[in-house]
């Protein structure tokens, strides 16, 4: 098989180089700097007869012409190698290399065959004979051969072959085996075994040119052997101070013998001194090196140790599908230490419904694949856990396969969020179906409509509000189907959505049927809006609510008939309440002085009382309260009013409370006044005696306030048990009599005035109203509108909420 000729390529100029590629390549371009400058000092001196630029010491060889020459040439040739070159430069650089073999060879040639082909004295000619006797401007077959072996090197510098591989790192070598054994012979004074002629011979600085071109060859190819090997190396950094502490040991020997030369020391004794001494210090600077390594592989492995400690990741090693390694953090990940797992199959820690998964995995690793997915896990308690698993092969220091890392981090809280949104999305999708549905399907109308006006989505239901068909509705526009009078309103509103400064509105407006007839919907309208806030369309739901408007037209109408009606029963009732406190009397004066008072409510009420001396002798009091309010319990009492003022039943009768009242009961039987009862209180008192004959009717017993012994004031009851007036036909009513002292008084009153609510949501009992109106009593100058006063001081609103009838009868 033919074999070709590659050229390394660099990586594209948009890839850009690591670190230590940068400052590699600046370190080379440094080195060929350095050889230019000394081939422009060699050249300097050869033009000028300075034999010191062209040799280092004075009875050391020069540099020759051509020698200066080859370095320059060998040194452009890396140069225009090194580096990001481009496929024409590698080859001008290849052009130039072979160009120095050329020569090398030439030269060897004519020490071979002891002639001269013409070249040696093509530079610096005259100069030449004089420096040099023999074979003048001539390389030494030392450095000719260097330059050979060199040229080969930079040959193949950016062919990558298998054969390159061996020929660069070879010729390499050999350039540089010659230029070592100068450098070291100079230094040690043993100069026999670099010349060949007591004239010629390989100079320092040719040595040094030569050694300065190999190195800078080696490091402009960082991937290759034996920089590779070291840049690839975790200790390169001590290994890079090992090999300067020994590449400074021959110069510091060197310097310590010429010391010790100097100070008057034999030259067998300086020797021995300056090894001693530089190997002590090598040692030493060896042992510093060593020992701050081992301090900082201490502080990596302490960190490493801190780093797998605390890490929440579980790191582990498997060899042979067992763990032969774990992190602590298993522990509190898989419920169990790293002892526990070390030397378990794996297949302990994966669920068993997983292992054909698991075996999978273990052989995409172990054909040298990476692993990077979502797995199951079983930790030591049987729980099972989602887990992110991160698997490939593992390699140890010598680069050799040792089975596989696996690192993996529990993510049941991320698989749970994950399912929670799955289903949050399945919802989602149900809920924007059930919607689509119920947009289709609803019972009111609903559109989407343009900016313009126009309806590019409508129902079912908003086609039957309108009276169109889909098609012919949306080539329509909201503006023609909506009544005139509502038009200006509504296109205000769509303003200010359209400029910001509102989102939605709501608003009962009239439309246009497509038969022509008028029909009222219920609009709702917001609206969707892009990144810009710009009003992308609106969302309209119109509800039907032309039975509504209608009825409520007609609703009004018989709300303003029944306002009418209830101002004028109002009125009439208004009334008749004037004409029940006209028929009650003012007050009476004379032996028994009478004052009363008549509070009715906002609504007309039942109470009714009349008090009239019916002879000379007899003074008749009552007080009548028929049950609810309105216009019969007003006309009831009236009736019993009126029955009793007409002496309808006869003086006799009137005489007699229990007779009255029984009378009354057989006459006004609830089931014959449209379930209306009254209460009474009843009363006839007989001058002549002083004597009160009463009875009552479910009515509140009459107080009456006399002085007692030390100025206190005596409260009695008169009251009854009889039931109201007309519960019960057969109900027997009795009298009760009572001597009225001189100066005494009497109240009576309906139950209006004490069943009234106090401000702290309680109501005044009885005896509450009994106690006020002895504290009253105890006052000579006492009247009824004080203690009305008082009472509805008592109340929060005031006032009274039933009505208040009072009677004061005050005896001489």
């Amino acid at each position: 098989m033919e074999e070709e000729w590659a050229v390394a390529q660099l990586p594209p100029a948009a890839a850009k180089p690591a670190p230590v590629e940068l400052v590699l390549a600046w370190v080379v371009r440094g080195q060929i700097a350095v050889v230019f400058a000394i081939v422009a000092m060699d050249l300097i001196g050869w033009a000028t007869g300075r034999q010191a630029l062209t040799r280092v010491y004075p009875t050391w060889p020069q540099m020759t012409p051509w020698t200066a020459v080859l370095l320059a040439v060998s040194a452009a040739a890396l140069l225009a190698q090194s580096g990001r070159a481009s496929s024409t430069a590698a080859r001008a650089g290849r052009v130039l290399a072979a160009t120095v073999a050329a020569l090398s060879i030439v030269f060897l040639a004519e020490y071979a065959t002891g002639s001269s082909f013409g070249l040696d004295e093509a530079l610096f000619a005259e100069a030449v004979r004089q420096l040099q006797s023999s074979w003048p401007g001539r390389p030494s077959p030392q450095t000719a051969s260097s330059f050979l072996m060199l040229s080969a090197a930079i040959m193949v510098q950016r062919i990558d072959r298998r054969w390159s591989r061996t020929v660069w790192p070879a010729g390499l070598l050999l350039a540089a085996v010659i230029p070592l054994v100068v450098l070291l012979s100079y230094t040690t004074e043993s100069l026999d075994l670099v010349r060949v002629a007591p004239s010629t011979g390989m100079g320092m600085s040719t040595a040094l040119g030569l050694l300065t071109l190999v190195a800078a060859a080696v490091l402009a190819r960082p991937d290759r052997r034996p920089l590779a090997r070291l840049l690839n190396r975790s200790d390169r950094r001590m290994l890079l101070q090992m090999v300067a502490v020994l590449a400074a040991m021959p110069p510091l020997t060197v310097g310590a013998h010429l010391t010790f030369q100097s100070l008057g020391v034999s030259h067998e004794s300086a020797w021995l001194l300056a090894i001693a001494g530089s190997t002590v210090t090598v040692g030493a600077a060896a042992v510093y090196i060593v020992a701050h390594a081992s301090r900082l592989l201490a502080a990596s492995e302490e960190r490493y140790r801190l780093l797998t400690d605390n890490v929440g990741d579980v790191i582990t090693h498997i060899r042979d599908g067992k763990f032969a390694w774990l992190s602590p953090s298993v522990a509190d990940t898989m419920g169990a230490p790293p002892e526990y797992w070390l030397g378990r199959e794996v297949a302990e820690m994966v669920p068993t419904d997983d292992h054909p998964v698991m075996i999978a995995n273990l052989k995409k690793v172990d054909d040298g694949g990476t692993l990077l997915e979502r797995v199951r896990l079983r930790s030591a308690d049987g729980q099972v856990h989602w887990a992110h698993l991160h698997a490939k092969p593992y390699f140890d220091s010598a680069g050799r396969r040792d089975g596989h890392t696996a690192t993996f981090r529990l993510i049941d809280d991320e698989v749970a969020i994950e399912r929670e949104v799955e289903g949050a999305r399945r919802q989602q999708a149900l809920a924007e179906e059930r919607y689509r549905r119920s947009v289709d399907n609803a019972a009111i109308g609903m559109c989407l409509v343009t900016p313009d006006g126009r309806f590019y989505q409508v129902n079912d239901a908003l086609c039957q509000f309108f009276g169109y068909d889909a098609e012919t509705l949306m080539t329509k526009t909201w503006q023609e189907l909506t009544a005139p009078a509502y038009l200006e309103a509504d296109l205000d509103k769509v303003a200010a959505i359209l400029e910001g400064r509102l989102d939605s509105y709501r608003m009962v407006k009239q439309y246009i049927h497509a038969d022509g007839h008028p029909i009222w919907g219920d609009l709702s309208v917001s609206c969707l809006r892009d990144e810009n806030g710009s009003v992308l369309n609106f969302i309209s739901q119109i509800t039907d609510v032309t039975a509504q408007e209608e009825a409520e037209k007609r609703s009004r109408a018989l709300t303003q008939r029944l306002r009418r009606q209830s101002l004028q029963t109002m009125a009439e009732l208004k009334s008749a309440a004037t004409y029940l406190s006209s028929i009650m009397p003012r007050g009476l004066s004379g032996r028994v002085e009478v004052s009363s008072r008549y509070l009715p409510s906002s609504e007309l009420g039942g109470d009714c009382f009349d008090y009239v001396w019916v002879d000379e002798d007899h003074l008749l009091v009552y007080l009548i309260d028929v049950s609810g309010h309105g216009l019969e319990p007003a006309l009831l009492s009236v009736s019993v009013h009126n029955l009793l003022r007409s002496g309808s039943l006869g003086l006799e009768t009137l005489l007699e409370p229990g007779a009255t009242l029984g009378a009354l009961n057989r006459m006004f039987q609830m089931d014959r006044q449209h379930g209306h009862y009254f209460t009474i209180w009843y009363g006839v008192y007989r001058a002549s005696e002083r004597t009160l004959r009463y009875s009552g009717a479910g009515a509140p017993p009459a107080l009456t306030f006399g002085a007692a012994p030390g100025g206190a004031t005596t409260v009695t009851r008169l009251s009854s048990t009889c039931p109201p007036i007309g519960l019960f036909p057969d109900t027997e009513f009795a009298d009760a009599s009572y001597s009225v002292p001189a100066g005494c008084r009497i109240l009576v009153f309906s139950d209006g005035a004490f069943e009234i609510d106090l401000a702290d949501d309680r109501q005044l009992s009885l005896d509450g109203f009994e106690a006020l109106c002895a504290k009253r009593a105890g006052s000579p100058d006492w009247s009824l509108d004080d203690l009305i006063a008082e009472l509805k001081s008592l109340t929060p609103v005031k006032d009274f909420d039933d009505d208040c009838s009072l009677i004061q009868l005050t005896f001489d």
